[in-house]
């Protein structure tokens, strides 16, 4: 027969059992899986084999990720159609043209305009001033000449 004694093991082994197992202890038992999967990966990586691996991860995240709607950008391009309609088959393109594109472009208040144009080969008559290009208006864009990025090895700058 069980005497008190055995029945009050019993009972403490079975609330022992029913106790969570503490973070600590989690760790202690995980802690060789951890350290054998580390190194493994570092002598993987120091060996090569995971050389482009990760890019291959960025880019199928990259390429699952729903594409996002940029609802306040818009790019104005200039096609095959509107080089041979606005501006006649003509290059370098008609300054009066350009002129009258970003004009349009204006109306629309944007805080930015970018501009990417090749200009080098206009007359000096033919490159307005920012007063020139866009009149008095109550909201004027900053304009930004591709020509005036700063690009160097580490960063592409715009100055202000």
């Amino acid at each position: 027969m069980a005497t008190s004694q055995d029945i009050a093991n019993k009972a403490n082994e079975a609330t022992l059992k029913r106790m969570p197992i503490t973070f600590v202890q989690r760790l202690k038992k995980s802690a060789p899986v951890i350290l054998t999967v580390s190194i493994v990966m570092l002598i993987l990586e120091y060996l090569g084999f995971l050389h482009g691996l990760e890019f291959v991860g960025r880019d199928l995240f990259l390429a699952l990720q729903k594409p996002k709607q940029l609802q306040y950008v818009r790019i104005v391009g200039i096609d095959e159609d509107d080089y041979r309609t606005y501006f006649g088959n003509h290059l370098p393109l008609r300054p009066d043209r350009v002129q009258r594109l970003i004009q349009a472009v204006a109306t629309a208040n944007p805080r930015v305009i970018g501009i990417d144009i090749d200009t080098s080969s206009w007359k000096e008559k033919d490159i307005w001033t920012e007063e020139q290009l866009l009149p008095v208006t109550s909201k004027k864009p900053k304009l930004i000449w591709a020509a005036d990025a700063i690009f160097t090895d580490k960063r592409r700058t715009i100055p202000t």
